[in-house]
């Protein structure tokens, strides 16, 4: 055992008296971990309009019967276990802050489609997608050419969406935005009123939608008033303007002219050959360990996961989270680590991670590789200072073709 880590054996054991409630462990709370590496969040729509990043997404986890999250994360930090008091939990993702009304403001929500229990002291694995639908409504507003050509620069439209919510004005130069209303249950209308002058007399028109729903985009166009076989006294002879309005499901259907084809849709040549498909990184354990479950073991065990990267160039990516009630950043750093190693870009952590044998003795980093084995049984010992703990480690491999994300789970036995 070289000086590197018989320096880490003795740092660990040290640090182990530091483990109490001061580094925010409660022995008197039950808690579990799930494990969240498979929990996906999707958008259910499809069109260039949800120019959002997933990653940006929220996730809270609910314990049944709450309304405050137990704990919340941005997705694309989310830890691969997220630990939680014992209890039955649903999910939520949301994207946005849901405005009563607001320019270019879309929000996305969703919820696991079943609840989950977390177990005093074992690791739940959750794999159910959160779908996330736009959950507000979204309006555009339009005007025929006739109509532009005969109405006053002060012309306008205001939309309201409930009897209670706030409204934006769509003039002619909004044309190409979208506004966006939060949508309230017990008050399901739209209300769209133009004002302003039309061939220089001033007017007014209030055209009503009812049974308004969240995730529909309502395309609202005034025209010119046309009367057809107009009689005196006939009360659309006032009408000086007429709206229409196209109502389209964004979490379901697709604009022809917005569609972003993804390779399942594009249309194959006759007589060609398919586009080859893109395999990510991937990632297995070396039997008996397995990224699937939780693994008991000693200090003695051989913990090995084979990476294999079929891109051409290789790993360009190689990160791993440390997750442990044990291994805290403020204890990895006392030792010269830190609880996010990067085995591509190591940088001050290069000594450590060879010791460790994490990456080889005569190289830098683990970028370019197509095939290794991560071995990390060398860790079992430091591991076992700690006692009966279980500890995460999240991988995520990303090469050419994507991004592969995993999470070993180690239970040990000293």
């Amino acid at each position: 055992m070289n000086h590197i880590k018989i320096f880490l054996v003795f740092a660990l054991a040290a640090l182990l008296a530091g483990c109490s409630k001061e580094n925010g462990f409660d022995d008197r709370t039950e808690k579990g971990g799930v494990d969240v590496s498979a929990l996906t969040v999707e958008l259910a729509e499809e069109t260039r309009a949800a120019a959002v990043s997933v990653d940006d997404f929220t996730v809270e986890f609910f314990r049944n019967g709450s309304s405050t999250p137990e704990a919340t994360y941005r997705y694309g930090d989310m830890p691969g276990v997220v630990e939680l008091p014992v209890g039955s939990y649903t999910a939520r993702a949301f994207y946005g802050t849901n405005p009563s009304a607001a320019w270019d403001a879309p929000y996305y929500e969703g919820r696991t489609l079943s609840a989950f229990s977390v177990v005093a002291d074992q690791i739940t694995v959750v794999s159910d997608p959160i779908v996330c639908s736009l959950a507000n409504v979204k309006v555009s507003v339009a005007f025929s050419d006739e109509l532009k050509a005969v109405m006053g620069a002060d012309a306008k439209v205001t939309v309201k969406v409930g009897e209670h919510g706030s409204s934006l004005d769509f003039t002619v130069t909004d044309t190409d935005r979208f506004g966006y209303f939060a949508y309230v249950a017990e008050s399901h209308t739209l209300a769209a009123t133009f004002t302003g002058e039309v061939e220089g007399l001033q007017t007014t028109e209030t055209k009503v939608y009812d049974d308004v729903r969240p995730g529909n985009y309502y395309k609202i166009v005034f025209t010119i008033h046309t009367p057809v076989d107009e009689e005196p006294g006939d009360a659309d002879a006032t009408l000086r303007v007429d709206a229409s309005v196209e109502i389209e499901n964004v979490n379901r259907s697709i604009d022809q002219e917005d569609q972003t084809l993804v390779d399942d849709m594009r249309p194959k040549e006759e007589g060609g050959d398919e586009p080859e498909k893109k395999v990510p990184p991937t990632l297995v354990g070396r039997a008996p360990i397995s990224l699937d479950k939780v693994n008991e073991v000693t200090p003695d065990s051989k913990v090995i996961i084979d990476i294999k990267s079929v891109a051409p160039g290789g790993i360009t990516g190689f990160t791993v989270d440390i997750i442990s009630d044990g291994l805290t950043e403020e204890e990895l750093s006392g030792i010269g680590l830190t609880s996010h190693l990067d085995l591509v870009n190591p940088g001050t952590y290069l000594d450590a991670l060879r010791g460790l044998h994490f990456i080889p003795d005569n190289e830098t980093s683990l970028g370019g590789k197509t095939e290794l084995s991560f071995d990390i049984s060398d860790f079992m010992g430091p591991l076992a200072v700690f006692g009966n703990q279980t500890h995460q480690f999240k991988f995520v491999v990303t090469d050419a073709n994507g991004s592969t994300k995993k999470t070993l789970t180690l239970k040990m036995n000293p």
